[in-house]
């Protein structure tokens, strides 16, 4: 459904909650889409009782409206993996992300070589995070689930065949 049919209010995060009537009494549950005003698609997930909950996607604004962002979403929050795309396909970073924070990631250039990346340290990750233990908890649950190194070797040897969307199925 495309969000313009529906009415939201924003949660404390600033991120919509969408609901199927003007009075916000019935949330919404389904897919939900936005679009530019040229017509091409801005953005694509799943809603869960008014929350994106799933995997989110966005594409570009240009003609070619090509996938820009990958990720999984929970509670409107980039919450696991996250891929971005250069506009010619080949994988621009792939992070671990919590919460919308990314904690580790690789870059590629347009060419699809690897030309950075950072990996938080767990005690950084305490530091940041200190009065929350499931911070670390789920950085290590999300290091385990998504292994960037394995991924990394995927993404150096299939390039723009790389098949990222395994990881949201």
């Amino acid at each position: 459904m495309n969000v313009n049919e529906l009415w939201f209010k924003y949660d404390d995060n600033r991120n919509p909650i969408y609901y199927i009537d003007e009075e916000c009494k019935h949330l919404y549950t389904g897919h939900a889409e936005e679009y530019f005003k040229n017509g091409k698609k801005y953005w694509e997930a799943d809603v869960v009782d008014g929350i994106v909950d799933g995997v989110y996607k966005e594409y570009t604004e240009d003609e070619d409206n090509v996938l820009e962002l990958i990720e999984y979403e929970k509670y409107s929050l980039g919450n696991g993996l996250s891929f971005e795309f250069h506009k010619n396909g080949y994988i621009s970073s792939v992070c671990i992300v919590i919460n919308n924070y990314i904690t580790d990631c690789l870059e590629y250039n347009e060419k699809g070589e690897l030309c950075g990346g950072n990996f938080w340290e767990n005690d950084k990750a305490k530091a940041y995070m200190a009065s929350v233990d499931w911070w670390v908890e789920r950085l290590n649950e999300f290091r385990t689930k998504f292994d960037l190194e394995i991924i990394n070797e995927e993404i150096l040897r299939d390039g723009k065949n790389f098949d990222y969307m395994k990881y949201f199925r």
